[in-house]
């Protein structure tokens, strides 16, 4: 292995997959998902006027804020990918950078659809009056 890197050392020579591309908007779907199933349930299954309201209420944000920040590490490291400054004249490795700017910035976008999908558990009550 020595004189070898190892193929993750250099993201921006490899492209990313198709799988990768949309990863994050994966992630915001399951957040909404979780979100929302998981506040259909707390009013099922608690009363409003309870500490069990509260619990669910904070049970609901950190499962947001556990996807906000999954988002997050998911765009550093798409950027990360970017790092190297240089462009080469290898056709091979602008399309690279393009599949991996294009990832970043998707990344991004799920993200911020994240936390507006989230915004509202932090001043609505669960199941509020």
């Amino acid at each position: 292995m020595i004189g070898k890197t190892h193929r993750l050392a250099t993201p921006s020579a490899t492209r990313p997959s198709l799988s990768r591309l949309f990863a994050g908007f994966v992630v915001w779907a399951l957040a909404f998902v979780v979100l929302y199933a998981g506040h259909a349930l707390a009013c099922l299954y608690v009363s409003p006027d309870t500490s069990g309201a509260d619990i669910a209420g904070w049970t609901l944000i950190m499962l947001w804020l556990a996807h906000v920040l999954l988002l997050a590490r998911m765009s550093w490291r798409s950027l990360a990918a970017l790092a190297p400054a240089h462009a080469d004249a290898d056709e091979a490795r602008a399309n690279a950078r393009f599949m991996w700017r294009v990832t970043f910035m998707l990344d991004v976008f799920a993200c911020a659809a994240t936390i507006v999908t989230g915004l509202p558990l932090a001043w609505v009550k669960v199941c509020g009056a």
